[in-house]
């Protein structure tokens, strides 16, 4: 088969994503969507990347973006396009937790005087933990030393009338934490010896 034809007929999703700026606002026009910025999209998607378990990509991109399963079959849609940064996104969080974690960076939210707003972050990745919550249980366990790194997380879902800790926090808690503790459990049971 010649490399003509064995090359896909579709772009590469980098090249149909929508850029994050436009995701930001096509994101604050949605209805229905578990993210209505480009901040809460972030956090979600850092938690399917980081969660305990997998999760075809469809069962958690359609309640992200508020769209329909459908969406995925037709190229050339704002939603498709908005797939396509959603995947693009979290490839680059993989990429980033597998090979460098130390540079990970949330994407969060700026208040009006620019500080940091880490709240739509944190309710973006509790909305993702949602789909599983069950699968979280070790973590959401009070009993257990490592339920602390979750607490500045879901510190923000609960009460947002305090200031928020610096981008460190929230990033070293993916990094150090829940990422590698998940990981070895992802590929144990997605390959059993």
């Amino acid at each position: 088969m010649s490399a003509r034809r064995r090359r896909s007929a579709h772009p590469p999703m980098t090249a149909v994503a929508m850029p994050l700026d436009k995701l930001d606002v096509w994101l604050q026009g949605r209805t229905g969507a578990a993210a209505s910025n480009l901040s809460m999209l972030d956090g979600f998607v850092t938690a399917i990347v980081a969660g305990p378990v997998s999760i075809d990509p469809p069962e958690w991109i359609c309640p992200l973006l508020g769209i329909e399963i459908d969406a995925f079959n037709h190229g050339g849609t704002p939603e498709f396009a908005a797939i396509s940064a959603v995947a693009v996104r979290h490839n680059a969080i993989v990429e980033t937790l597998s090979n460098a974690p130390k540079t990970f960076e949330p994407i969060f939210a700026r208040k009006p005087n620019k500080d940091i707003d880490a709240g739509p972050w944190c309710e973006g990745f509790y909305a993702a933990m949602k789909l599983r919550l069950s699968a979280w249980a070790p973590l959401r366990n009070l009993a257990d030393i490592n339920h602390g790194l979750l607490l500045p997380i879901l510190f923000h879902c609960v009460d947002d009338h305090h200031d928020h800790h610096h981008r460190t926090v929230y990033g070293s808690y993916v990094r150090n934490g829940c990422y590698g503790q998940w990981r070895e459990r992802r590929c144990n049971r997605n390959h059993p010896r």
